[in-house]
């Protein structure tokens, strides 16, 4: 409490009361209230605002329950603020609807404490968090420790591209409604049922392991070396038509067989076990030979083989055949009229040695070539100006 005035004179106080600094009356304007010596106090006041002037002066009530720092602006609140209008910082910086609790932030938001949301989040820039990031709806991720577990408790979304460094484990079963492509290795732990069309591996580093029984219902590209099962009892099962190429099969060679009788199984077998080692050639399409010339193929065989044959192929429509069409060359003759006696001459002779093979056109009866009509069957003649529409082709067995 401080001291009385009581008794004491004007000329001996005056210095100790307060007025403003030009000791006019306080109005609209701001002004600074100093003491009787004329000494000026960090307030201003006016008809309509309070002011504390001195950049170095606090204000504080009861020591410390508000305080605002003059020189930064802090301020410390140590009870509970309310507000039952809008509450904004500079305008547009910091704002709260009192009406829906909106609350807008222009600049970056710091929390040292907990942060809960209880509802929708919305953020439309990059989030970054040295913490963990947990969500207790239906529908999230929650990552409990370090290194833990995200679980999506619901449907998950990737409009755009999505990067997984770490790997991805799919523990359960997985639908793919459009294209998968994996460029790295592929665990599968369980059944996977892939509905579209799936392309594994882009160099011989990449494999996919499946622990499990996995369904391929659309076609499937392996680009690298594929082995299926790693001991004995594992088995590969084909439910469809199974057409491989055809090949060479040495001796020492293992093939593999579809075990109708036993469950479509895949089984590996001694080439030796599987009758005899066939070899079967084809050549490409040859131009058809002029009269006296000879057309030829390198079969490498290095013996004559087993079976030989030569073809005259379609390659655009003529007599009624399309493109593709075969024709054996034994069908084909020259038409003779000789003495008036219509008679047909072979048009090609087809032998084979130990290295090619050939077809050696009619040179004495050089007509046009003779075949049956493909639709009416008819004498149907091959004009010297059609054999562009034909060509020769060779395959030979060798057992």
């Amino acid at each position: 409490m401080g001291s009385t005035l009581t008794g004491s004179t004007v000329a001996s106080t005056y210095t100790g009361l307060l007025k403003t600094s030009d000791t006019g009356a306080i109005n609209s304007t701001l002004k600074t209230i100093s003491d009787g010596s004329g000494n000026d106090s960090a307030l201003q006041l006016s008809t309509t605002s309070v002011n504390i002037a001195a950049a170095s002066g606090n204000f504080t009530i009861a020591t410390d329950k508000l305080t605002v720092a003059g020189a930064s602006g802090n301020t410390a609140v140590a009870g509970t603020l309310s507000a039952t209008g809008n509450f904004a910082i500079n305008t547009n910086k910091f704002t709260v609807a009192a009406s829906s609790g909106n609350t807008a932030c222009a600049g970056t938001l710091t929390s040292t404490g907990a942060l809960n949301v209880a509802s929708s989040a919305s953020i439309v820039g990059n989030v970054t968090t040295n913490g963990f990031v947990i969500l207790n709806g239906a529908y999230g991720i929650q990552q409990n420790s370090a290194g833990g577990t995200n679980n999506f408790a619901g449907p998950c979304n990737f409009t755009n591209l999505a990067t997984f460094s770490g790997g991805i484990a799919f523990n359960s079963n997985v639908t793919l409604a459009n294209n998968l492509t994996v460029n790295g290795t592929t665990t599968l732990n369980s059944v996977a049922a892939l509905n579209g069309n799936i392309t594994l591996g882009d160099s011989s580093a990449d494999t996919l392991t499946v622990a499990a029984t996995p369904t391929f219902n659309a076609p499937a590209t392996f680009n690298g070396n594929v082995t299926i099962g790693s001991d004995a009892t594992d088995t590969l099962s084909i439910n469809a038509a199974f057409n491989p190429a055809t090949e060479t099969i040495a001796a020492g060679d293992f093939v593999l067989i579809q075990d109708v009788s036993d469950s479509n199984k895949i089984k590996k077998v001694a080439s030796s076990s599987v009758g005899t080692t066939v070899t079967k050639k084809e050549s490409s399409a040859i131009s058809v030979p002029s009269p006296g010339s000879t057309a030829s193929y390198n079969h490498n065989l290095s013996l004559i083989p087993t079976l030989f044959q030569a073809f005259l192929v379609c390659v655009n429509t003529d007599g009624g055949y399309d493109p593709g069409d075969e024709i054996s060359l034994d069908c084909v003759s020259n038409l003779i009229d000789e003495f008036d006696a219509f008679e047909f001459m072979p048009a090609f002779s087809v032998y084979c040695d130990s290295s090619n093979i050939y077809a050696v056109r009619n040179l004495v009866y050089p007509a046009d070539l003779c075949v049956l009509h493909k639709d009416t069957g008819d004498r149907y003649y091959i004009p010297n100006n059609n054999e562009v529409n034909w060509r020769i082709k060779f395959r030979m067995i060798s057992l």
